[in-house]
């Protein structure tokens, strides 16, 4: 089985991908800030701000790189970004040092929004600043990426603070909403991992965005229970797999029935 190290592992997205690699061939190391009961994978103290703790991780050749301030909703402007994007990409050019050949990173879809002035930016900037800063490193070293640029993620296990846990709790009001007009490509974390799955075990290279390629305005999730195919509005990006997700299984799997056309 071949071992593949997965930084902040023990999260949302972390911990769903690490155990279906687990099904298909790999043995995932998992680096995180806390030990967690429910991992069923070797677990390595780590924390990307805490360069003391790079020392701990296993010299392999493909690692998955998740961490970043997550909390919701501050972290669309909070300062923490700034402190993730540096540490990060001194993290990277430390394993280009070492053995690792590719690397798959945790890009955002609020990379977009600093094309339109938007306020909520500081998320989508640091990472932009990241992800320049990295092409730098890789094009001078034996370690190669893949950014993988998330879109609004959800399934079972999610934060509940995250906006479709409380839409389906009845948790939120329209006016409590930063942005209801927002059109948002909601994708489920299985989706995410297959798509993870199919960038690293075919080691590709570039920027591709995790999402179906469709978005739903807020306003029209809140206030609908069944959404029609048609309220589905495709948008300027480029996802690894470009079929309509909404056919089968789209929000249906949030409890959501897409409406046949």
């Amino acid at each position: 089985m071949e071992k593949i190290l997965i930084i902040g592992g023990n999260g949302f997205i972390g911990n769903f991908l690490a155990n279906e690699l687990s099904k298909t061939g790999y043995l995932p190391i998992v680096a995180t800030r806390q030990r967690r009961s429910f991992c069923q994978h070797k677990q390595i103290e780590f924390n990307v701000l805490d360069q003391k703790t790079w020392k701990n991780l296993p010299q392999l050749e493909q690692v998955v790189n998740l961490a970043w301030y997550t909390v919701h909703p501050n972290f669309w402007n909070a300062p923490e970004n700034i402190q993730y994007r540096i540490a990060n990409s001194k993290l990277f050019e430390y394993l280009a040092e070492g053995s690792f050949l590719h690397a798959v990173i945790a890009g955002t879809c609020a990379e977009y929004l600093c094309e339109k002035n938007s306020q909520s930016t500081e998320l989508g900037r640091s990472k932009l600043d990241y992800l320049n800063n990295i092409k730098q490193i890789s094009n001078s070293s034996a370690l190669k990426f893949n950014w993988a640029r998330l879109f609004f993620v959800y399934g079972q296990g999610e934060p509940s603070t995250k906006l479709l846990t409380q839409i389906r709790n009845n948790e939120v009001e329209l006016e409590n909403i930063r942005d209801p007009q927002s059109i948002r490509d909601f994708v489920h974390v299985d989706m995410v991992s297959e798509q993870f799955q199919y960038l690293i075990n075919n080691r590709t290279e570039g920027v591709n965005d995790v999402g179906s390629g469709y978005g739903l305005r807020v306003m029209d999730l809140l206030n609908k229970e069944n959404v029609d195919k048609s309220m589905l509005k495709k948008y300027r990006a480029s996802p690894t797999k470009s079929e309509l997700i909404a056919n089968t299984t789209w929000l249906k799997r949030f409890g959501i029935e897409i409406e046949p056309e």
